[in-house]
């Protein structure tokens, strides 16, 4: 498991997982229809992405595409989280160089991203990064075991990102949904050490600390000073998101039967 409630700055230690062992399911019932939608492509990112507000320190480019990302490649799967241009210029900069895919919809639920790699076989065998902020499936543990077995079937290259803490009006459905998210992350990272990337308490230490930020930290969910709205990131969380999946890809050796 990767512990993003350290700094930031401190290494990202993974374990390459050798199978894939996903087994029983967790039964994630469906509370909110996720991030708005907005739009979809497969387009690659070109190195060197446009600049955004976010100020926050480039990773060395001497040391970017290390260990997973050596053969220079990336296959992003989500919603609107990878759709955000922030995100994937703020990535595009953590990992210059190389080349990104993208299939992201905004709004749509891991059952429909496993539907639509379904239907493309130009990033078969590359590593996959699934970044679904809204966590709308009912059995979202099944639906990343069928995602993986479609794009990794020989090699254990992918990671799946923690879904968005958010808030809601209702304190027992937010406390519940919470719950769900620690228990999928928990139960990916059990069945398949190495492949889970959690991120939400890291954006405590990196808020502003403003009164509203401190209210949310307590409550569990993104600082306000980090979030657009209630549901996205601003360009600031955006980047240390990115910060976060860098240095984790980074940090992962390449699986001695993926050589």
């Amino acid at each position: 498991m990767i512990d993003t409630a350290s700094s930031l700055a401190s290494s990202f230690a993974l374990a390459a997982a050798t199978c894939l062992g996903l087994g029983a399911c967790s039964d994630v019932s469906q509370v909110d229809n996720g991030p708005a939608a907005l739009q979809s492509d497969g387009a690659a990112t070109p190195s060197g992405g446009a600049a955004n507000a976010l100020q926050i320190e480039q990773a060395d480019a001497g040391s970017s595409n290390s260990g997973v990302l050596a053969e220079g490649r990336l296959f992003v799967l989500g919603d609107s989280y990878s759709v955000a241009p922030q995100f994937r210029s703020a990535l595009q900069r953590e990992l210059p160089g190389l080349e990104i895919v993208y299939d992201s919809l905004g709004g749509s639920s891991l059952a429909e991203q496993r539907e639509r790699l379904a239907q493309r076989s130009d990033v078969e065998g590359w590593p996959i990064l699934i970044l679904d902020g809204g966590l709308t499936d009912r059995n979202p543990l099944a639906e990343i075991r069928d995602i993986v077995a479609l794009q990794a079937p020989r090699c254990d290259l992918w990671f799946y990102v923690e879904p968005v803490k958010r808030g809601y009006p209702n304190e027992r459905v937010q406390k519940r949904r919470h719950r769900q998210i620690d228990r999928l992350m928990d139960d990916v990272e059990a069945e398949s050490p190495g492949h889970s990337i959690r991120w939400n308490a890291a954006l405590a230490e990196k808020a502003e600390g403003t009164m509203e930020d401190r209210f949310d930290i307590e409550e569990g969910i993104m600082p306000g000073s980090l979030r657009k709205d209630m549901v996205h990131l601003n360009a600031a969380g955006y980047g240390y998101l990115a910060r976060i999946v860098a240095d984790s890809l980074r940090q992962t050796p390449t699986p001695d039967d993926c050589r």
